[in-house]
């Protein structure tokens, strides 16, 4: 049996997130009653079944999925609406758009534009024996890619890089035992890699040649900055280069205590 275009079966177990590593007096693990919190607690690792006659040719598809794969998908997969009973035996429906990544040899292969990111934990700091910091928590909007699909590698993104990332773009998953963030590619806004910042997406980094709160207020209609990074594809604009921009959806980056600014290639106006 095959599903219609973009539709994949998979086989999981709905309840395997119910079991807790803590053991009661009888000796047997405990439950979690996840009625409460469905989607928190809902099982997003299954085995494909069944496979869609077509693929829309509005994905890329890649990496090709069969019967048999192991899949990461997305939380809405394993839940009573998706539910489907064949001869007797239970399957969940799964749009293409919600399988993220196939797991082959203990290797996590993302779909489309997905990208999996490593979380940075903030720096604890002793001086000599004794700790002064006690921040240990997650640094935000920045992470280390770890595994990528084949079209994030074609825009220039590679394992190992630094990335910053839009706000709220973290989908927090444990896969193989270990914690990461679920993204896409438009999601990237910057990458550090070998010491240096590396534009995509189309975005110039900027940074201020005169400070007037222009970052915040945004009332001025047309600004100057220095260019400090650009796409390895840009041929008019250079780093070094004074610009004249227009504000647009921009966004304050941090690095090495200096400020800049992330915009669209579109806002620039000219190149003094």
């Amino acid at each position: 049996m095959r599903t219609v275009k973009d539709i994949f079966f998979v086989d999981a177990d709905f309840d395997a997130n119910k079991t807790m590593d803590i053991k009661g007096a009888d000796g047997e693990r405990l439950y979690i009653d996840i009625d409460f919190d469905p989607y928190s607690y809902a099982t997003r690792i299954g085995t494909i079944t069944h496979t869609p006659l077509i693929i829309d040719n509005k994905y890329k598809y890649l990496t090709k999925l069969d019967k048999g794969d192991t899949v990461i998908f997305h939380h809405f997969v394993c839940q009573d609406d998706n539910r489907v009973i064949i001869d007797d035996k239970q399957y969940f429906r799964a749009d293409f758009f919600h399988l993220f990544a196939k797991i082959k040899d203990n290797t996590v292969i993302p779909l489309e534009q997905f990208i999996f990111i490593r979380p940075i934990k903030g720096e604890v700091k002793f001086m000599g024996k004794f700790q002064m910091s006690f921040d240990d928590k997650n640094l935000k909007s920045t992470g280390i890619i770890e595994y990528l699909s084949q079209e994030a590698k074609d825009v220039g993104l590679k394992v190992g890089d630094k990335v910053f990332y839009t706000k709220n773009a973290e989908y927090k998953m444990n896969i193989l035992g270990t914690d990461f963030y679920r993204m896409r590619i438009r999601n990237i806004l910057l990458v550090e890699r070998d010491g240096e910042l590396v534009c995509l997406n189309d975005r110039l980094l900027l940074k201020a040649i005169e400070r007037t709160g222009m970052w915040v207020t945004g009332n001025e209609k047309a600004l100057k900055a220095e260019v400090c990074g650009v796409m390895d594809s840009e041929k008019e604009i250079k780093v070094g280069d004074t610009i004249g921009y227009s504000r647009g959806l921009d966004y304050p980056i941090e690095y090495n205590g200096t400020e800049y600014l992330l915009t669209r290639r579109e806002n620039a106006n000219y190149v003094l």
